[in-house]
């Protein structure tokens, strides 16, 4: 995935962030209570990371660290995705 890319589904993150504060301000219950699906937006950026393969519960703790660190930039966060993907074989 190239880096612009992940900067939208980024964007789109923190949106979904400040929605469901907003739902919950609102009616106590999150978006995932009715629209869970919204959630696939993490699956798209974990698939398309370094953290694909990822099974290990530190390791799922690191990648969602990475995608909801809101108060850095999205494109800071991209770099870092997309930074993982690009590792040298040696």
């Amino acid at each position: 995935m190239q880096e612009k890319d992940m900067i939208l589904l980024l964007e789109l993150v923190d949106d979904l962030l400040r929605l469901n504060e907003a739902i919950k301000n609102l009616g106590g219950l999150g978006y995932q209570e009715r629209f869970q699906k919204l959630d696939n937006v993490y699956e798209v950026l974990k698939n398309n990371s370094v953290f694909a393969d990822c099974e290990d519960d530190e390791e799922m703790r690191r990648f969602y660290e990475i995608v909801d660190r809101v108060e850095e930039s999205v494109e800071s966060r991209a770099k870092i995705l997309v930074q993982l993907l690009r590792i040298p074989v040696v």
